[in-house]
C-alpha cells in the first residue's frame, strides 16, 4: 500500500495506521506489543518512508505515546523520531504541528536527560 502514490484527498494510509495507534495508546496493550508497533513503524519509515503521506500524523502520534513510557519504549521512539527529523525533514515542515508535539514530548520526558534535551535542541 505504501509503493502507490495516494490520491489526493484520500487518507487511506492515516486509516491503515489507525489502529496501531490505537493499539499503542490501549491500557491493555502489553509493553512487548507496544515495542512492536513501533519496531514496525521503524521498519515502514525506513523501507518506504518516502511513500508516506497521510499517515506521517499517525506516526507521529505513535511516537509521541512512545515518549510517556519507560524504557526501552522511550528511546526506540526517540530513536525513531531523530531519524524522521534528521531524513525526512521536509515531511517534518508539512507535519510541523504533529513534529513539535512529539519533540515536546520527549522535551518534558523526565527519563533522560539526554533525550529531552535532544529533542529541545531539535526544536531550536
Amino acid at each position: 500500500f505504501l509503493d502507490k502514490v495516494e490520491i489526493s484527498g484520500f487518507h487511506f494510509q492515516r486509516e491503515f495506521m489507525r489502529p496501531f495507534e490505537v493499539a499503542m495508546g490501549s491500557r491493555e496493550s502489553t509493553a512487548e506489543r507496544k515495542e512492536l508497533i513501533l519496531n514496525i513503524i521503524s521498519h515502514l519509515i525506513q523501507a518506504r518512508g518516502h511513500h508516506i503521506m497521510s499517515g506521517w500524523g499517525s506516526v507521529l502520534s505513535i511516537i509521541c505515546m512512545g515518549a510517556g513510557y519507560p524504557d526501552p519504549l522511550s528511546s526506540l521512539a526517540y530513536t525513531i523520531l531523530e531519524g524522521i527529523v534528521v531524513k525526512h525533514n521536509a515531511l517534518c515542515i508539512e507535519n510541523l504541528a504533529d513534529t513539535v508535539k512529539a519533540l515536546v514530548a520527549f522535551g518534558k520526558n523526565n527519563l533522560s536527560l539526554e533525550r529531552s534535551l535532544g529533542a529541545i535542541s531539535c526544536m531550536v
